[in-house]
């Protein structure tokens, strides 16, 4: 699935590192997809943490309805400063976290 935050975002890096390890597929594909769900749960408690509550509602039922909506950033750049830094601030952190747990696991 396809977010409004796609532009902000790099995960590539974590494709090429389960490239390396000896995993079966399904168990890449796996690791892919929690890193993607940590991700996009960052995402979104950056926005409801930095947008006024008032608009929260607003948001959810909008992201719900049309997530892959580029619309939505547009309206977030209007009702919080520097968004576009804060989620990408907060996605660099959340692949920081994971890619230490990732060596820590090791």
């Amino acid at each position: 699935m396809k977010f409004f935050y796609r532009s902000l975002i790099q995960i590539d890096e974590f494709n090429n590192i389960f490239e390396k390890e000896e995993l079966a597929v399904e168990e890449k594909e796996e690791l892919v997809l929690m890193v993607k769900d940590t991700i996009h749960h960052r995402v979104v408690e950056t926005v409801l943490t930095h947008l006024p509550e008032e608009y929260h509602k607003e948001f959810l039922k909008t992201f719900t309805k049309k997530p892959d909506d580029e619309g939505i950033l547009n309206a977030l750049k209007e009702k919080v400063e520097d968004i576009e830094e804060k989620i990408k601030e907060a996605v660099e952190q959340a692949k920081s976290e994971i890619l230490t747990d990732l060596q820590s696991e090791k």
